[in-house]
């Protein structure tokens, strides 16, 4: 199967820097556009596309979003492709629940 993906992440008009951050597939990106057909494995039983909104100017919005997203992208790939609905969204969960404590560890460090 293909999917045709467009996804844009652009600093706007108010701030000088971008802290938002996507993350389309295995590729995490801040600045710029990403565009193309995705071949999906057969296999495959998930597909990703996120977006970590950097905060509007908090300190280190973006570090976390860079954090949550590259977590999540090398977390979800763990994720057995043998589960059922339940499973995977509890193993998703859990997941989340990790990257929110390495989020808050990184904010206290």
């Amino acid at each position: 199967m293909k999917l045709r993906i467009t996804a844009i992440c652009d600093v706007g008009s108010v701030r000088g820097s971008n802290e938002d951050m996507i993350l389309v597939g295995e590729r995490v990106f801040r600045d710029g556009r990403v565009q193309g057909a995705i071949e999906l494995d057969e296999r495959a039983s998930l597909f990703t596309v996120a977006i970590a909104d950097g905060m509007g100017g908090a300190n280190a919005g973006e570090v976390a979003s860079q954090i949550v997203l590259e977590e999540l992208r090398s977390g979800l790939v763990t994720i057995p492709t043998n589960l059922d609905d339940k499973a995977v969204n509890d193993a998703i969960k859990a997941l989340c629940l990790e990257i929110h404590q390495r989020v808050l560890h990184e904010g206290i460090a």
